[in-house]
């Protein structure tokens, strides 16, 4: 769960957003594509990226 900490803290500090917003990102990430989000953790591209980058989408709300 180390990157999941991680993720947390840098969000928290680069983009100033909630823990709770964070946390709503982290179970649609995990509902929508888990298999996407192992590629991430694997890869630990994830660790350097927003929800915003692996949806791009999510941009347009």
């Amino acid at each position: 769960m180390d990157w999941y900490r991680y993720f947390l803290a840098r969000s928290v500090r680069a983009k100033r957003r909630t823990i709770a917003d964070i946390q709503l990102y982290i179970q649609i990430i995990h509902k929508i594509c888990p298999i996407i989000l192992m590629v991430e953790i694997e890869s630990q591209s994830f660790l350097t990226r927003t929800p915003y980058d692996i949806f791009p989408l999510m941009r347009s709300r």
